[in-house]
């Protein structure tokens, strides 16, 4: 069983990176991005087994997760965590959505929709059935719920960093009915974000008439961390995933739900090591089996989250459509318009470049 703390107070689409240069915003000068300093009246944190640790602000004088710990976010609030010296990150470090349970056959309820990730990640909507609609996922990208129908429609994804995908629409054989799928969660925050929101939720599956089929749930969006250190290195996890929709029971017209959208990890250090993982991915809308009279829609799946890092120097891989920007910003950088990174070779519109006006 897990140690609970109490206050005293896309790996496939990564990009490889070496030293991280200055992002701009356009229209003028860089701003100063204000680091948290620690005050270290948190002491040390060191993980050598698994640890539920609350959300909240902590001021740490060191951190580490050691090989093999879990250390699992709990709480609505976001997670954010400063430290004098060095965080080390060799295990994991977890604020996933949970994903959507199944739905039932005949008059059982409905799907429960999964609990948002602990730091801030809103939970996913609850199926539909025979006697009430589905939910809409909580959160500001929430999908919408499918239709309740002869075959239900699908959940659709919540959206974060872009908009979720929309759930499937059943289809009733006999009659050529639709059952409209759910609407994908809008999409929410900016890249280059300077405060942190979790994950939405994803929508429930519709019911199903035909075969008195309730939906699925939808899926938990992850929730929102940020470290500053005055180092930073991460050999293990860092993950905000969406979770998954639940699917519909075999054999019935009840439809999925729709999949949790990804939270938010915001790294501050003047070093970054990663060789590790940090991931934000959307959770997978739920899958939903035909019958013999028609086809249930399936869940819509979750968008990503947000990765935000800045640092001076950057070494490992930063999943793609990282923000990165120096640690801390240059306040007298320029601009530069349209300028690319060059990484392995291509060239990535990553942002504009800020160059220092000294020495050039």
């Amino acid at each position: 069983m897990p140690l609970i703390l109490t206050r005293l107070l896309k790996a496939s689409n990564a990009i490889p990176i070496g030293v991280a240069l200055g992002l701009a915003l356009a229209g003028g000068p860089v701003c100063a991005q204000t680091v948290p300093a620690s005050s270290g009246a948190d002491g040390a944190f060191n993980a050598a087994g698994d640890v539920i640790l609350p959300a909240g602000t902590y001021n740490f004088t060191t951190f580490n997760i050691a090989p093999g710990a879990t250390v699992t976010v709990a709480g609505s609030g976001v997670l954010d965590i400063r430290v004098q010296g060095t965080a080390v990150i060799e295990g994991s470090l977890r604020l996933d959505g949970q994903n959507g349970s199944n739905g039932g056959v005949n008059t059982a309820l409905p799907g429960a929709g999964g609990s948002g990730g602990g730091g801030g990640g809103a939970a996913g909507g609850v199926g539909g059935y025979y006697a009430g609609v589905g939910q809409s996922g909580s959160g500001p990208g929430g999908g919408g719920s499918g239709a309740n129908s002869a075959d239900g429609g699908g959940g659709g994804g919540g959206g974060h960093a872009a908009p979720g995908a929309n759930g499937g629409n059943g289809l009733y054989f006999d009659t050529g009915l639709i059952g409209s799928g759910g609407a994908g969660g809008a999409a929410y925050g900016v890249t280059a974000f300077t405060e942190l929101a979790g994950g939405s939720g994803g929508g429930g599956g519709g019911y199903g008439s035909a075969f008195n089929g309730s939906g699925g749930g939808g899926g938990g969006g992850g929730g929102a961390v940020r470290i500053a250190a005055s180092q930073l290195q991460i050999a293990g996890a860092i993950t905000a995933n969406g979770g998954n929709g639940g699917n519909n029971a075999a054999g019935t017209d009840g439809a999925a739900g729709g999949g949790g959208s990804g939270g938010m990890v915001w790294l501050q250090a003047s070093s970054v090591i990663l060789s590790g993982v940090v991931q934000v991915n959307g959770g997978l809308g739920g899958t939903a089996s035909a019958t013999s009279r028609g086809t249930p829609g399936a869940g819509g799946n979750g968008a990503r989250g947000r990765v935000r890092i800045d640092t001076n120097a950057l070494t490992g891989t930063a999943p793609a459509g990282t923000y990165l920007s120096e640690y801390p910003l240059d306040a007298s950088a320029v601009p530069e318009p349209g300028a690319l990174f060059l990484f392995a070779g291509a060239l990535l519109p990553l942002g504009l470049i800020a160059r220092r006006r000294s020495g050039r």
